[in-house]
């Protein structure tokens, strides 16, 4: 069994262009050794039990400077590739998503619909762990994915996700693994949001290395749309599309070549 905790960032769009919905998966048969190094990542480096373990810099504890704080960081992105976790990330442009929480609503979708294929591909089933959040209704997301699957396909009303088993509310302070999935997301987050500042180029290209080691790729060694997912997959719009194929040269150019074309017609 796997399980994906999934989280949301990226939500105002007056901090970034792109909102970015986005999972983490880990075998369980490795969940308990992942909790166990990172309860020793954080004694090693000063945590106390009621700390929270989270990206944001802003949020570590008074106690931890800002050099721990990146260091642990660091070390959890390594150690998840070391244990086979597995990133899941689905990216719109705030200008076309309109609304924050419809961009969730899509985002949930897709990242539970490439989970769903990513256990069909490992003939396994799992479990999703959906980070809480104040705006809408979590319990009817949940609810419908588990009566439903997805509304609306391009060539079905409903679509079920057979290999999914479960859904369940998750927040961080519940696991480790909620604090794993914090730091990778925010990883990425800070990546995208920073692609285009010299200054911070170093820490992009680190974190961006730190993270190949957890993404899906293809047998010509591209990142599938598993990992990285772009919405919607037409753009018509000239100044919308120019800005998802930055995105897209930005990840080819760190190693991360997307697989998935950005395009202005239909391929499906």
């Amino acid at each position: 069994m796997h399980l994906l905790y999934t989280d949301e960032t990226n939500l105002d769009p007056k901090q970034s262009d792109f909102f970015l919905y986005g999972g983490v998966s880990v075998n369980a048969n490795e969940g308990r050794n992942v909790c166990e190094n990172i309860a020793a990542l954080r004694a090693k480096h000063g945590y106390k039990a009621e700390d929270v373990l989270k990206f944001n810099t802003r949020q570590r504890p008074d106690h931890v400077s800002p050099d721990v704080h990146r260091a642990i960081k660091q070390e959890v992105i390594e150690m998840a590739g070391q244990h086979g976790v597995k990133l899941f990330a689905s990216m719109v442009l705030h200008d076309l998503a309109k609304d924050p929480d419809k961009a969730r609503r899509f985002g949930i979708n897709s990242i539970c619909f490439h989970f769903n294929c990513f256990l069909n591909r490992e003939s396994d089933i799992g479990l999703v762990l959906i980070d809480t959040f104040n705006e809408g209704d979590l319990r009817e997301v949940i609810r419908e994915k588990w009566a439903v699957g997805l509304k609306n396909m391009p060539y079905s009303k409903t679509m079920g996700l057979s290999r999914i088993i479960g859904y369940h509310i998750a927040m961080i302070g519940g696991s480790h693994l909620c604090s794993m999935a914090d730091i990778i997301l925010g990883a990425l987050s800070f990546a995208i949001n920073n692609r285009t500042d010299a200054a911070k180029e170093a820490v992009v290209s680190a974190l961006l290395k730190q993270l190949a080691a957890l993404v899906i790729r293809n047998g010509d060694d591209r990142v599938s749309e598993l990992s990285l997912f772009f919405s919607p997959k037409v753009i018509t719009a000239p100044p919308f599309l120019s800005q998802y194929l930055r995105l897209h040269d930005f990840f080819a150019d760190h190693g991360l070549a997307p697989a998935q074309s950005i395009t202005n017609f239909r391929e499906y």
